[in-house]
């Protein structure tokens, strides 16, 4: 990806996605990780936060967040927060996001 940024032919779709539906997915796909280190797994999102977005990066994001938390984390819980936060601009929607572990 990066030499393809530099390279300036990095091309990234726009597809209206649901934020919550990506991190389900995300958190449902490394679950498996959790019971081997037997941490607690928590992902939480409001409902219906729909961007446009490219959903392959979103999704890289949203695994590489999760997967880090539970590799680095010993033992206990982790929790994984999405929301909104105001914005100014209406066009606009910024997404805040807490790992917790």
């Amino acid at each position: 990806d990066t030499a393809q940024i530099e390279a300036g032919r990095y091309q990234l779709s726009r597809l209206a996605l649901s934020v919550t539906s990506l991190l389900e997915e995300a958190c449902s796909l490394l679950v498996m990780l959790t019971t081997e280190k037997n941490i607690e797994l928590n992902c939480t999102s409001a409902q219906g936060l729909v961007i446009d977005a490219d959903p392959e990066r979103i999704f890289q994001v949203l695994s590489n967040l999760v997967g880090n938390a539970i590799k680095f984390t010993p033992m206990g819980r982790v929790k994984i927060a999405l929301q909104a936060v105001d914005n100014p601009d209406p066009q606009l929607l910024h997404l805040h996001i807490t790992v917790q572990d």
